[in-house]
This record gives structure tokens, sequence and C-alpha cells, in this order.
């Protein structure tokens, strides 16, 4: 059974996890040999710690699955989207994109709101375990033990019924079990409910309209374009959201629910046709104007994006008036500057 281990860091949103192999869900499958149950099923494991990835991804295969594996916890939503795996296994924090988040996500997508998740992880305290029971994800706290934990839930979740390999658990890093209920056994709670505020969150969830001032989400790999747009936007009363990447960015928008989104086209881990794409494949941001800003001034790249859905194609070197017109359209921006209250 073959693993594959990627470490993503600067994952490229566009072509995602899959082009930089030229993987496809096609690619991971196979049907499986007889005494197999778990052959042709994909997990993809998300974990800041490289050492929890590797050994995860190893004792995977040692029960007879396919793996995927990366550091941040956006990486396995775009893997959601892309690969389609049978079973998400993430860490309740990573660097971009905590567990939860990623949960609240696949919960508002009804292409992504069936795939089941494991959050395996160290925090234990109420208000994690309650939330994973609202989300339907399965909660299983970080020890020597939980890797038993894990395979019994793996076997019910992806092989109901079939008698699972044996494992051996890595050893080492990993501290008691504190066994929570499946959460297919808790009341109702609708998956879809609207994502509530996170310990340790700084940024508003809060909707466009119980904010004072309107919110333009600002995506773009040049800090310099970033601060200009958001100094120059700020004495117009408008608040800007800054990105630089195009995978904060869909986070971000997703989180924050901004009134524009404004965003490059070529970004080191996030080109702006599939940022585009995702954008208006979500429920939560399918309506939510988006503005391209460029140095690409190609035609053909124009009407792409436009076909895609782009409200507005803008070209490099940044014309403000023009960029404060076609947010006009869409926002109350005075027709002079003024001072934020």
């Amino acid at each position: 059974m073959v693993t594959v281990y990627l470490m993503l860091i600067g994952v490229v949103l566009g072509g995602g996890v899959l082009a930089l192999l030229g993987i496809g869900r096609h690619h991971l499958r196979r049907s499986p040999p007889p005494h197999e149950p778990l052959a042709g099923k994909v997990v993809f494991v998300a974990d800041e710690d490289p050492g929890v990835v590797a050994a995860t991804l190893s004792w995977l295969r040692q029960l007879g699955l396919t793996a995927l594996g990366a550091p941040e916890g956006l990486v396995s939503l775009l893997a959601a989207h892309k690969v389609r795996p049978d079973l998400l296994i993430m860490d309740l924090r990573t660097p971009v994109g905590d567990g939860l988040m990623v949960c609240e996500m696949l919960a508002a997508d009804p292409s992504l709101e069936h795939i089941p998740v494991i959050l395996h992880t160290s925090h234990s305290d109420p208000r994690t375990i309650s939330r994973c029971r609202e989300l339907r994800a399965h909660y299983v706290e970080r020890s020597a033990e939980s890797w038993q934990q894990m395979r019994s839930l793996i076997g019910r979740l992806l092989a109901p019924g079939e008698e699972i390999p044996e494992a051996a658990a890595p050893a080492g890093y990993l501290s008691p079990i504190r066994p929570v209920a499946d959460p297919a056994a808790q009341p109702s709670a609708a998956p879809s409910a609207p994502p509530q505020e996170l310990p340790g969150d700084e940024e508003s969830s809060a909707l466009s309209g119980s904010r004072p001032h309107p919110l333009v989400l600002c995506i773009d790999d040049d800090p310099s374009i970033l601060q200009v747009i958001a100094a120059r936007l700020a004495s117009y009363g408008v608040e800007v959201a800054q990105a630089c990447s195009g995978m904060q960015g869909y986070w971000l928008a997703l989180k924050r629910r901004p009134d524009v989104i404004i965003t490059d086209l070529h970004m080191p881990d996030g080109e702006g046709n599939y940022v585009l794409a995702r954008f208006r494949g979500h429920p939560l941001t399918k309506d939510v104007p988006v503005i391209v800003l460029t140095a690409n001034d190609n035609p053909g790249t124009r009407r792409q994006l436009l076909s895609l859905g782009a409200d507005a194609y803008l070209v490099k070197p940044l014309d403000f008036e023009d960029m404060l017109g076609h947010l006009r359209e869409h926002i109350p921006i005075p027709e002079k500057a003024v001072t934020v209250g």
C-alpha cells in the first residue's frame, strides 16, 4: 500500500495537493483485494508537528489505507475539495486553520459535509469536546492508548462490520485517554449550524449587517499593495482584512464574511482563478463580489476570470479611483475621505 506524505507549507491552491504530483482521486483508488477491508480508502492527516504527521501516516499504512499528510489545517480543506478523502484526521490547532474551523467549513458545504473528521488532539477542555459533538466530529484525546481508539473508530466509519488489521502504536511523544461518546449518538445538532466563536479567535465572524463599517478582504502576496489599499480605504471608513496568500484569503473569507473581496491573480500558494472558483462554489461566499487586481493584462485571462464570476478585472499599477468606483457598486463609500471614528 502506498503512502504519500506531502509536507505542503507552500501548496499551490490552483493545482493544489494533487497538481504537485499529478494526482487525482482516480489515481489514489484501486479495487480492494481480498481480506483488505480498508484498501482503496483515502485518509488525509493535518498536524503542525511533522513527527505526528509521519507517525500517523505510517500507522495508517499498517491498517491498509492510502494516506496524505500536511502541517496545515487548510490544506486538509483543500484536499477535501480536490481528493474527496474518506476521512480527515486533524489536530485542533495548526498554523493556518484550526480543526474546528475546518469542521465548520465542511459542515457549511453540502458537497463536503458527509466527510467524517477525527480530531486527534491534546486539548481536553469541555468547550472543545462540546463543540466537537455539535459539529459531529469524532474527538480522540492524544495518548499512547488513543491509537487503539482511532483504529476502532476508523473501522466503524470506513469498513463497518469488517475486521480491521492490527497496527503497532507509534512510540514516544504521546499523553491519558478521555473517552467521549460517539458524536452520532449525541442529540441532533444541525451540521450546517452557523459557526461559533472559538477560544483564541481574534477575528470577528459577525455578518455584514452587524458591522459598523463595510469590510473588504484584500488578498495579495505583495505586502506593499495590502498596506496601500488598507490605508487608502481606511480613510473612507472601510475596514480591510488582509491575506498574503490564496489559502489564507479563503479561510478569512469564510470566517469574516467580507462585503467585497479584492484578490491578486498570481500568488505562490493560490492562483486567483482557483480561489475565485472556490468562492463561487461555497454557499457562504458565492454572492460576495470579487474584484481581481493583477499585473496580467491578457485579454483571454480577463475573459476567463469574468466568466468564472469575477465582478471586475483591474490591472496593476493600482488606479485607486477606478477601484473605488467599482467598490461603490457594492458597498456605501463616501465621495470624500473621512476619518474612521
